[in-house]
C-alpha cells in the first residue's frame, strides 16, 4: 500500500483513529527521473503515527513498457525481505489490505502464498468504472489477484457493477462497495462565510476524460452574475487547450487557472467556492467531491459513475455526461437555489457518510470476515 497515495493514507489514518493497529509495507519503482538525485522516501518511516516500510526498485524503462505481471513479481522480490522484517518487528498482520488488483493485489497474492496472510483489495481504477469491457480486457492481469482475494472493495457502485460483469462467476460475488474516506482535517477546518463574487470551482488532473472544456462552455452559457468567476485547480496536458478555449469564449478575465496545487492551496480553493463543479466523463469515485462537501460546498456533477454515490438532492445536482446545455442549466439552478444549501448540513452529511468512523466500521466488517 503506497502511502504516497493520499487516498490510501487517509484510509490508514481512519483505521488508526478507531484504535486499530495499522502498518504499511509499500513496494514501488524508482523511475529515471531520480537518476543523479536522491530518492525522497526512506526505507523506514513513520507518517502521522503509522509505521511505514518501503521497498523500491530501480527501473530504467517507462512503466508502460513493463508487463504488469512481471513488474509486480519484480517488486515483490524486493518487498518480501521487508515483509519478513515487518513481521519480526511488529508481529504477523491479521489481514493485508492492498490497493488495485493489477498492482497491490498481485503482490498481496504472493504474500498470501508465502506468509499465509489473507487479503482484501480496494479497486480505484477509473477506466474500470467507465465500462466492463476494460475489466474483461485486463482479466489476464487482474484475475490472479481477484481469484484469491477474500473481498474486492469497489469505491463506487458503477465500478462494482463493472467489476462483477467483467470478472463473472463466483469471483463476482466477492465484490462489495465501500466509499472512500474524506480527509479528517477537512472536517475539522472552520467553515468560513463566503464573501466576494460568486465563485464556481473545479479541481483535478487536466485530461480529456475530466472534460473541463464542458465546464468552460457551460459557464459561458449559464445565467450567472456578470462578476461570477470560475477557478480551476490542477495541471495536465489539456492546460494549454483549455486556456485557448477560455479566450475564444471571452472568459479570460473571469477564469482563473491555478495550476498544480499543494494541499494547503486546495483547501484555500475549496474554501473560496460557492459551488464545486465536476464535469467528468468517467469516475470510479470522486474524492474531490467529498472534500468539497467537508468544507460545506454544494456540488454540481455529471452522472459519470462515482458521483451518483455521492451527490444527493440535499447537497447538489447531477446532470447527464457530456451535455453542455444541461450542465449550464445546472450552474444556473444552483446559483438560483444557493440559499437552500446549508454548509453545516452539507458537512454533516459528509461526516455521516464518508467520515473516518463510517469508513472504519464498514471496513472492519470485511476484515473480520476475511481473517476468520
Amino acid at each position: 500500500m503506497p502511502l504516497g497515495c493520499i487516498f490510501e493514507q487517509h484510509q490508514a489514518e481512519a483505521l488508526l483513529s478507531v484504535g486499530q493497529k495499522v502498518g504499511v509495507v509499500s513496494g514501488g519503482v524508482i523511475t529515471t527521473r531520480y537518476l543523479g538525485r536522491p530518492f525522497p522516501y526512506r526505507v523506514h518511516d513513520r507518517v502521522n503515527g503509522i509505521p511505514v516500510y518501503r521497498a523500491h526498485r530501480r527501473a530504467y524503462l517507462p512503466a508502460r513498457w513493463e508487463p504488469r505481471l512481471a513488474a509486480a513479481e519484480r517488486t515483490y522480490i524486493h518487498l518480501r525481505p521487508l515483509m519478513e522484517e515487518y513481521i519480526r518487528d511488529r508481529g504477523r498482520p491479521d489481514i493485508v489490505h492492498a490497493h488495485n488488483l493489477s498492482s497491490g493485489g498481485l503482490i498481496a497474492r504472493r504474500v498470501l502464498e508465502d506468509f499465509g496472510i489473507p487479503y482484501v483489495v480496494t479497486e480505484h481504477t477509473g477506466t474500470y468504472a467507465a465500462e466492463s469491457s476494460v475489466v474483461e480486457r485486463d482479466l489476464p492481469v487482474i484475475s490472479p489477484a481477484a481469484d484469491h482475494a477474500s473481498a474486492m472493495i469497489a469505491v463506487g457502485g458503477e465500478l462494482a457493477g463493472n467489476l462483477r460483469l467483467g470478472l463473472g462467476g463466483e469471483v463476482a460475488g466477492r465484490v462489495v462497495v465501500v466509499p472512500n474516506v474524506v480527509d479528517r482535517v477537512l472536517l475539522s477546518t472552520p467553515l468560513e462565510e463566503r464573501r466576494g463574487p460568486y465563485t464556481v470551482a473545479g479541481l483535478g488532473y487536466l485530461i480529456p476524460r475530466k472534460n473541463y472544456a464542458l465546464l468552460l462552455q457551460a459557464f459561458a452559457r449559464a445565467r450567472l452574475p456578470g462578476d461570477a468567476r470560475l477557478v480551476i485547480g490542477g495541471h495536465g496536458p489539456e492546460h494549454g487547450r483549455l486556456r485557448r478555449l477560455a479566450n475564444r469564449l471571452r472568459l479570460s478575465d473571469r477564469v482563473d487557472f491555478r495550476g498544480d496545487l499543494r494541499r494547503g492551496d486546495v483547501l484555500t480553493l475549496l474554501q473560496g467556492a460557492d459551488l464545486f463543479a465536476h464535469p467528468s466523463d468517467g469516475e470510479s469515485f470522486g474524492v474531490v467531491l467529498i472534500e468539497a462537501m467537508a468544507l460545506g460546498v454544494p456540488l454540481l456533477a455529471t452522472e459519470s459513475g462515482g458521483p451518483q454515490d455521492i451527490v444527493t438532492p440535499d447537497v447538489g445536482l447531477l446532470t447527464p455526461v457530456g451535455d453542455v446545455d444541461a450542465f449550464a442549466t445546472g450552474l444556473s439552478e444552483m446559483y438560483r437555489r444557493r440559499s437552500e444549501f446549508n454548509p453545516e448540513h452539507i458537512r454533516e452529511a459528509c461526516r455521516e457518510r464518508f467520515g473516518p468512523k463510517a469508513f472504519a466500521s464498514r471496513m472492519l466488517e470485511f476484515y473480520r470476515r476475511a481473517a476468520s
